[in-house]
């Protein structure tokens, strides 16, 4: 478990770094990948779809590559 929270984690953290706006980039992955990446807690279970989704969406609209 936590694989799903430390990559929402590392996007949000990648977010900030680069000096994106937080509200575009997070609603633009929440759009495309049907979950507020903030809300997800170290507790959550792992769903791979889930995990799938939220790489290619922060792939193909930020260009964030999550390690695996």
């Amino acid at each position: 478990m936590g694989r799903l929270y430390d990559a929402c984690q590392y996007v949000i953290s990648e977010i900030d770094q680069r000096g994106l706006d937080p509200f575009k980039s997070r609603g633009a992955l929440a759009l495309e990948v049907g979950f507020l990446i903030s809300t997800v807690q170290p507790s959550d279970p792992d769903d791979p779809d889930r995990l799938r989704d939220l790489r290619q969406a922060a792939s193909q609209i930020l260009q964030i590559e999550i390690p695996a």
